[in-house]
């Protein structure tokens, strides 16, 4: 699913070619965007489309760390050492997998396609939306 075997020098130049045609396309007119706070700031971002070969699951996201603590020693400790590599990138796949209301968002997004676009770092690390990228 997400992009854990590729070098990041090629996930960030496919972030930034991917931002720089959405801000492209809203200069233009055929983009959009959306605003969000940030650090007690309003930003206007683009809104990229970006393949998920580049995207990564954040295992420091609030909605991901209690299910990571609740692993034994020996997958934690594997998500500890290397958080994005491929065998951590898995394993929080299939916890998110494995959550309720998974099937549910499984569903909607089959069903009408993502509405709202999901947030993340231009190393590819998502800042939300990480259920949605592994449905």
């Amino acid at each position: 699913m997400t992009g854990s075997t590729i070098s990041q020098q090629v996930r960030k130049q496919g972030i930034a070619e991917a931002v720089e045609a959405a801000r492209e396309a809203s200069r233009t007119g055929q983009g959009s965007s959306n605003s969000i706070r940030w650090r007690d700031a309003d930003h206007v971002l683009p809104v990229a489309t970006v393949s998920l070969d580049l995207v990564l699951l954040n295992p420091h996201s609030h909605r991901i760390k209690s299910y990571v603590q609740s692993l034994d020693n020996e997958q934690q400790a594997l998500i500890q050492s290397d958080p994005f590599g491929s065998e951590a990138q898995s394993l929080i796949e299939k916890i998110l997998a494995g959550t309720e209301g998974y099937g549910r968002i499984k569903n909607t997004l089959a069903r009408d396609g993502q509405r709202d676009p999901g947030l993340m770092t231009s190393e590819g690390v998502l800042v939300n939306g990480n259920t949605r990228a592994v449905a």
